[in-house]
């Protein structure tokens, strides 16, 4: 049978219940992280994105021990985005090769490099019409590598760190539809 997946116990406690059902008991608990650290092949802008969301996850209990694989895919995931931008702003979303203009790899791999992050980011309940729906109110403390982002409590509101010796302006970042 077809038709929406299930909302996690954890995630439908934190909504306040919505649809007033009975709430699932069989639900296996498995083990909270802690927010361990991010493991090294998750990258650079992984790392950031692990280290600003881990504790928050771990916080609401969306992220535990069997959750760790999927949220490390999800940052290699937002890496591999992040990096596709930084060649596209460097060189462009298209190049010469004997005389056409073609489309540039990496616009395509920072097109499904989101996409599989959008889908991963669903599953943890992190979109704003699922932010919107959770009633718990978290204390968002500054974490670690967070220092100059506007709102460390909320991703839609973040300005995403460069590189040393890289700034980065707001189009750079989300894509400037001038060239």
């Amino acid at each position: 049978m077809v038709g929406r997946r299930p909302k996690p116990t954890a995630a439908k406690v934190l909504a306040g219940n919505p649809g007033k059902r009975k709430l699932s008991t069989s639900e296996p608990s498995p083990a909270r992280s802690g927010a361990p650290k991010a493991p090294g092949w998750v990258g650079y802008f992984g790392g950031i994105l692990w280290e600003h969301l881990a504790k928050d996850l771990d916080q609401l209990g969306l992220l535990t021990n069997i959750d760790l694989t999927m949220f490390s895919v999800l940052c290699e995931r937002y890496d591999a985005y992040r990096n596709a931008l930084k060649i596209i702003r460097k060189d462009g979303r298209t190049y010469k090769a004997n005389g056409m203009i073609k489309k540039r790899p990496e616009v395509d791999m920072a097109k499904e490099a989101l996409k599989e992050l959008r889908l991963i980011a669903a599953e943890f309940g992190m979109s704003p019409a699922a932010r919107a729906r959770v009633a718990a109110a978290l204390e968002h403390p500054q974490l670690p590598g967070t220092e100059g982002w506007t709102d460390a409590g909320d991703p839609s509101k973040q300005e995403i760190p460069a590189l040393p010796g890289e700034t980065l302006s707001e189009d750079e970042y989300f894509g400037s539809t001038r060239h």
